[in-house]
């Protein structure tokens, strides 16, 4: 089939084998309990609106357009999806395996309780405002732009990650394991509360204006460049660092005529802040 135009309005718990469809257009208003097996599907396009509980195998989808407004409680393989454009808004509960996407765009407006296997996802755009409690794996992420707005909560595993521009304007609560990242940018304005592990991190440049209460594990740090204007109250572990120049730290560092706030265990020299331009060590 090729070229139909379906309206599946009030469908429950059908099957669908759809191997081969190709430009078809769906309209499955309603729809709950469906399996769907679109292997081979291409240039589709989806309105899924009110889809709850289906379970979609889309291996080898290419081109598609897909509007899930209100989906919940979808399991979703796209392993080999290239090119999609995915508008999941109010989206809850999901699972996805986007194992091999690139180019992706994905607006996840109100998205909560995802857990997402992102494994080789390369230069996708992701606008995740309002991400709460999700768990993302993304293992081998390279050159992807993230606007985490609004993200409380929220668990990313980003081993591998390098190059990747992250805005994580008024995150809280979040823990990141950032093992091997390299050449990063972050813009932290506004993080509390925060948990990074960035072992063996190498060239990154972080902009923490605001960040209060953030605990850090620097261990391997060598070239990072850290703006920490207004920082209170975080804990650093900087063992190994090398080469760092800090900003803005009045009140940060441990200083024998200042109250004590920050703690730096295992600091191998002393820190101290040049309030006109760069702390480093000495």
């Amino acid at each position: 089939m090729s070229g139909a135009q379906w309206d599946l309005t009030g469908m429950s718990g059908a099957q669908w084998d759809l191997t081969g469809m190709s430009g078809a257009q769906w309209d499955l208003t309603g729809m709950s309990g469906a399996q769907w097996d679109l292997t081979g599907m291409s240039g589709a396009q989806w309105d899924l609106t009110g889809m709850s509980g289906a379970q979609w195998d889309l291996t080898g989808m290419s081109g598609a357009q897909w509007d899930l407004t209100g989906m919940s409680g979808a399991q979703w393989d796209l392993t080999g999806m290239s090119g999609a454009q995915w508008d999941l808004t109010g989206m809850s509960g999901a699972q996805w395996d986007l194992t091999g996407m690139s180019g992706a765009q994905w607006d996840l407006t109100g998205m909560s309780g995802a857990q997402w296997d992102l494994t080789g996802m390369s230069g996708a755009q992701w606008d995740l405002t309002g991400m709460s409690g999700a768990q993302w794996d993304l293992t081998g992420m390279s050159g992807a732009q993230w606007d985490l707005t609004g993200m409380s909560g929220a668990q990313w595993d980003l081993t591998g990650m390098s190059g990747a521009q992250w805005d994580l304007t008024g995150m809280s609560g979040a823990q990141w394991d950032l093992t091997g990242m390299s050449g990063a940018q972050w813009d932290l304005t506004g993080m509390s509360g925060a948990q990074w592990d960035l072992t063996g991190m190498s060239g990154a440049q972080w902009d923490l204006t605001g960040m209060s209460g953030a605990q850090w594990d620097l261990t391997g740090m060598s070239g990072a460049q850290w703006d920490l204007t207004g920082m209170s109250g975080a804990q650093w572990d900087l063992t190994g660092m090398s080469g760092a120049h800090f900003l803005g730290c009045t009140g940060v560092y441990p200083d024998p005529g200042q109250a004590a706030g920050t703690s730096w265990p295992r600091v191998p020299r002393p820190l101290t802040c040049a309030l006109s331009s760069s702390a480093e060590h000495h």
